[in-house]
């Protein structure tokens, strides 16, 4: 009896170490996916190179189905990626991609992340500036909410005060255009920026390169 019972325990022991190593490999690949992934968004630089990081990372989020994390930087990278581009002819459909990307990040990631809001009122900043049409005021009205609600929920995140600058830089000034203003956004972000810590490396970290070049351009006023 005590024979059955010692190879019980050790079939048992076999499994469980079979199924900590499988997870642990999982969660190694994920990581290692996802690090390279952020590396080669670090690295982009024009319309292809983000492109093809937003399909890494969409290539991850569609494996692990509930982690926020990579649907985020997917819609990241396809809003860069339709900010880049030199025609509109792919505007639609990449910013398209990146609205998917954005709701699946709220799905998994909740409404109450201030990167997650600010992440969608960054959408509507590309809709207004890349698709301009007589709708344009309202849809700068709507990525200034979101920015505001992400103020609201963490004022020590600089990007919010950034988008808010490059809404106000770029919305024609008849209809709440206001470079003044959008300068002083700017400097809100830059002192943001300075005192800003990701909270891992795996965490949003975009917009304090852009910030400073814009704000450059306003103290060069």
């Amino acid at each position: 009896m005590k024979t059955k019972t010692y190879f019980l325990v050790i079939i048992l022991s076999l499994m469980m170490n079979s199924a900590f190593a499988q997870k642990n490999g999982q969660a190694n690949s994920y990581y290692e996916k996802i690090t390279e992934a952020i590396s080669s968004l670090n690295s982009a630089d024009d319309y292809q190179s983000y492109l093809e990081a937003g399909q890494q990372f969409q290539n991850i989020a569609e494996e692990e189905k509930s982690k926020w994390v990579p649907f985020y930087h997917a819609g990241y990278a396809y809003i860069q990626a339709a900010l880049k581009l030199p025609a509109a002819k792919k505007t639609l459909i990449l910013l398209d991609s990146a609205q998917r990307m954005v709701d699946k990040t709220i799905e998994f990631g909740g409404l109450g992340n201030s990167k997650i809001i600010c992440l969608r009122g960054y959408l509507y900043y590309a809709q207004q500036f890349r698709t301009p049409n007589n709708n344009t005021n309202i849809i700068a009205r709507k990525a200034t909410q979101e920015l505001d609600r992400a103020r609201f929920l963490d004022d020590s995140n600089p990007r919010p005060y950034y988008v808010i600058g490059l809404v106000l830089d770029q919305l024609d000034p008849r209809i709440g255009g206001n470079k003044k203003s959008a300068c002083k956004h700017f400097q809100n972000a830059d002192e943001r920026f300075k005192n800003f810590t990701p909270r891992s490396e795996l965490s949003p970290n975009w917009g304090a390169q852009d910030n400073a070049a814009h704000l450059l351009k306003c103290n060069q006023k």
